[in-house]
């Protein structure tokens, strides 16, 4: 009985001092581990963002504690894409636009390395310097010109970006889809939302500040909601001050993103769609008839997540060269337009 009990007693002991190894150890001598949740490889806290430029240092903006919150989902991989598209009437156009459209692309290498960046080039005749210049960011370019009677590049993008995700949509689960040269990736926006999210944006310039929200009154859109549509919505939108939903990032799933992409398309006016403003005027007029009502949405007014333009309360760390929000010292993952120092537009 006595033996009994001490060889018991020994085994309790083995045990003991085994889990006590492991723990000490990691389990790495045995080919397993014990997982540390808290310092795993999809931390945002130990990732390090690695842009810069005169004047920002990306590896300087804050992203932990409770600014590591807004990271609830996986991070950026290959099957998240970043498409957008763009058309060049003359080479010019290119060029005049290329040293903003390669300082997004950059700061885009840096916030999401992992995830497919994609141009779709919708103009016939193809540009080397592009080509070359994307190809050096990570971007690829797929020619996808479209035959219409119109050419404003903003509203054939749609036609092309459904196009390319209804063909290869089992490739993708999130779709992140948006202008070619002022989409900020600062860090890991994928890692924002998941493939069960349509997130559209409300144009605002203040996070958690409803008062600096732009409405359908703003002169410019309340005058291409009136060439689209008429007089008669264009005040009625004006007059009920409905928020305005800036056309230029949307991010979801992409069942969701094509279906936004294919209510969009099938309601663009050929008459109309050659007006300069047409996109987002038939964007915020589909949103606000309920068409998109289906696919449940949400919008984002301006937070850390998203924001249209945060010159309302954005701060500027000159010495760190590091942005973040007054109020709440995080900083920002995905801006369409930033604006600091004295409101002096440098990123736009």
């Amino acid at each position: 009985m006595k033996f009994l009990i001490v060889v018991q007693v020994i085994s309790l002991l083995f045990v003991f001092f085994f889990i006590v190894f492991v723990v000490i150890t990691d389990g790495s001598v045995y080919g397993f581990s014990v997982q540390n949740y808290n310092n795993n490889d999809d931390n945002q806290e130990n990732l390090k963002y690695k842009y810069t430029d005169t004047q920002l240092n990306v590896s300087n903006f804050n992203y932990k504690g409770k600014c590591s919150k807004v990271f609830k989902y996986k991070k950026n991989n290959p099957r998240d894409l970043f498409l957008t598209a763009i058309y060049f009437k003359n080479p010019n156009v290119w060029f005049n636009i290329k040293d903003r459209a390669v300082r997004c692309l950059k700061v885009a290498q840096s916030g999401i390395p992992d995830a497919t960046r994609k141009v779709l080039l919708l103009s016939e005749n193809e540009i080397p310097d592009f080509t070359m210049t994307m190809n050096e960011l990570g971007v690829s370019v797929e020619n996808h010109p479209i035959n219409k009677t119109f050419t404003n590049g903003a509203v054939l993008r749609y036609f092309a970006t459904y196009d390319y995700l209804s063909q290869n949509q089992e490739k993708y689960d999130r779709v992140v889809f948006g202008d070619f040269k002022d989409i900020y990736f600062f860090a890991d926006g994928f890692a924002t939302f998941d493939a069960n999210d349509l997130i559209f944006l409300i144009e605002c310039k203040g996070v958690n500040s409803m008062k600096t929200c732009l409405t359908l009154a703003e002169p410019t859109n309340r005058g291409w909601i009136r060439t689209s549509f008429g007089k008669d919505i264009a005040d009625k939108y004006a007059n009920n001050k409905t928020l305005l939903s800036n056309v230029g990032v949307v991010l979801g799933g992409t069942k969701k993103m094509l279906k936004y992409l294919e209510i969009f398309k099938d309601n663009v006016i050929p008459e109309k769609a050659d007006n300069w403003g047409h996109d987002q005027a038939l964007h915020n007029k589909l949103l606000y008839s309920g068409y998109f009502e289906s696919l449940n949405y949400t919008k984002d007014y301006c937070t850390q997540r998203v924001c249209f333009s945060e010159d309302k309360s954005v701060v500027w760390n000159q010495k760190k060269k590091a942005l973040y929000t007054r109020g709440t010292g995080c900083a920002p993952v995905i801006r369409h337009k930033i604006r600091f120092k004295n409101s002096k537009i440098l990123y736009e």
